[in-house]
């Protein structure tokens, strides 16, 4: 009876482990084929206000990408609004042939790729197809979700690009409205009205 316990529990522990930490492994292969799907709008949207924050929505926009890289905030006033970055790949970018070569980080609100020897694809190709994610939940279930998504997972979201301006009317963050910029401002700014996760 002891032994039955003790195997229950070793495979209760190793289902959590697989299911519910760390990163979610896959074979090569593209996971997620297409790119976002952006629509700018072309007449002024109503400002959003979250607390003390206002959102100003400029375009539309839905993907469905590889999770390569998470980070939580939570040390300033702009990380309740803004809990979590992904840094999400698509098209190549969702393949573990090429993302197995990198090593990626997220720091500051930045996201980085660097690889050792040849490039797995032109530097080109990799930011037109990753980039970081800044993201703002529409209610706590949003919230929830997006802090359960772990790196690998394929995550659908919804929702619209935004700026976000401060009480002062000063603008925080501007999301980036075009997939093949880098650097400063290259980031989507999104509020997040639906996820899906597989």
């Amino acid at each position: 009876m002891d032994r039955f316990i003790v195997f229950t529990a070793i495979l209760g522990a190793f289902w959590l482990l697989t299911n519910w930490a760390g990163k979610v492994d896959h074979g090569p292969g593209v996971l997620a084929p297409n790119e976002p799907e952006q629509s700018r709008y072309r007449t002024e949207r109503a400002t959003i206000s979250i607390g003390t924050w206002k959102l100003i929505p400029v375009a539309s926009y839905k993907l469905t990408a590889r999770v390569a890289k998470v980070k939580a905030y939570d040390d300033s006033a702009i990380d309740d609004l803004v809990p979590v970055d992904f840094l999400l790949g698509w098209g190549p970018m969702s393949d573990s042939t090429h993302l197995d070569e990198l090593d990626l980080n997220i720091s500051n609100r930045y996201a980085t790729w660097r690889w050792w020897g040849k490039a797995p694809l032109h530097p080109g190709e990799i930011s037109e197809n990753m980039s970081n994610h800044h993201l703002v939940p529409a209610n706590e279930l949003i919230r929830d979700r997006l802090h359960s998504v772990r790196e690998g997972d394929i995550v659908t979201l919804e929702g619209e690009l935004v700026n976000i301006q401060d009480h002062s009317g000063q603008t925080t963050f501007r999301s980036s409205l075009t997939r093949t910029d880098t650097g400063p401002g290259a980031c989507e700014v999104m509020l997040v009205n639906f996820i899906g996760v597989r």
